[in-house]
């Protein structure tokens, strides 16, 4: 299925969730933030959230510093 990630179109071909996604592109769910079609997604819906053809999703990861 066609996603937008972060801006760019991004083919997805996991199972649709939202942690398939995470998986596919190497990314630990524990260290993101995630926004979907503008609606922020918490921690624990991260396997149960099932992704549609043309979400808009926006990934944030978190990094320490100062």
């Amino acid at each position: 299925m066609k996603l937008t990630v972060n801006g760019d179109t991004q083919e997805h071909s996991g199972d649709g969730t939202l942690v398939s996604l995470l998986k596919e592109m190497g990314i630990d769910g524990r260290r993101v933030a995630v926004v979907v079609n503008d609606e922020v997604v918490s921690r624990g819906k991260y396997g149960s959230l099932q992704l549609r053809e043309g979400d808009r999703v926006e990934l944030l990861t978190l990094a320490a510093g100062g």
